[in-house]
């Protein structure tokens, strides 16, 4: 069967890249393909699914309630930029957490993806395999609302992820906020351009001097600030030698500037470090943070 924030409306435009969408196709955004629209998704056990990209079948994972437990609502949870999609479950106590409350959990395998809306011609190969955002709003998504009932405006749902999945969580949440109530988001960068000298960066954007609009604008969650608007919980290991914290405290600096009537969760784990056990120490406060909106 199956503490404070921040929500977004959103138009955000990527130039530069190699494809473009159609909202009036998407299931998300049209529901004519679904009139008669369900409180609860339409799934009764775990269920893995398989779905394409360029030719590589990536996998997601979904994690049911028991009939026993009245349905509230669905976490959709990002890993962190090749890690195990299924870290959450195994590495933490949020599948158990949230299935205990009543919360169907959706883990998909994003492998090396950036979130990125797409890919350029300086994008490195074999890193251009892995899905992009677009893939990931207009195919997966809706094959989750088609095949599942997952993820409907009528329902509850929420994003968090940790790392590289904490910025997609965001930006994710950028791209729907009419879908997500609340997002979790850990250990995240927020733009790129703070990052020029990093060999990861330049692998999915080329160099910044070279393409500067790419760096400053494009999945750039600072220059869509405005925008910003979907309830958050932002948090941080001081401790962090993978991506710092001061990426967070400016994030949510911005959102108090930008969205002055607004607010959002800050906590920085004086500390933390970029690991599980900080990320599964924020558990219990995120799904408290969810458990109110």
């Amino acid at each position: 069967m199956i503490k404070n924030f921040c929500l977004i409306i959103t138009s955000f435009f990527v130039m530069g890249c190699f494809s473009s969408s159609n909202t009036n196709d998407n299931p998300l955004t049209n529901h004519d393909s679904f009139s008669l629209i369900q409180s609860v998704p339409i799934i009764e056990k775990d269920t893995t699914i398989y779905l394409s990209y360029k030719g590589y079948k990536y996998e997601t994972v979904i994690k049911a309630i028991d009939d026993s437990t009245s349905y509230k609502g669905t976490i959709l949870a990002l890993h962190g930029w090749n890690f195990p999609h299924i870290d959450w479950c195994d590495s933490t106590l949020l599948c158990e957490k949230a299935k205990e409350l009543g919360y169907v959990v959706v883990l998909p395998n994003m492998g090396k993806s950036t979130y990125s809306n797409c890919y350029y011609p300086e994008t490195r190969k074999d890193w251009a395999i892995f899905p992009t955002r677009k893939w990931f709003n207009d195919t997966l998504l809706s094959h989750l609302h088609s095949q599942f009932n997952l993820f409907d405006e009528a329902q509850k749902n929420y994003v968090l992820g940790l790392s590289t999945g904490g910025k997609g969580a965001a930006l994710i949440a950028l791209d729907n906020p009419k879908i997500f109530n609340a997002a979790g988001v850990l250990s995240a960068d927020f733009d790129q351009s703070y990052f020029k000298t990093y060999n990861y960066y330049i692998g999915f954007y080329g160099s910044f001097n070279s393409f500067k609009d790419r760096w400053e604008k494009h999945d750039n969650l600072i220059y869509s600030i405005k925008s910003y608007t979907v309830p958050t919980y932002l948090g941080h290991g001081l401790k962090d030698e993978v991506c710092p914290a001061t990426q967070t405290v400016m994030f949510y600096d911005s959102l108090k500037i930008h969205q002055p009537n607004l607010n959002c969760i800050l906590h920085i784990d004086s500390t933390a470090k970029h690991d599980y056990s900080y990320w599964g120490s924020e558990v219990d406060e995120i799904l408290d943070f969810f458990e109110k909106y």
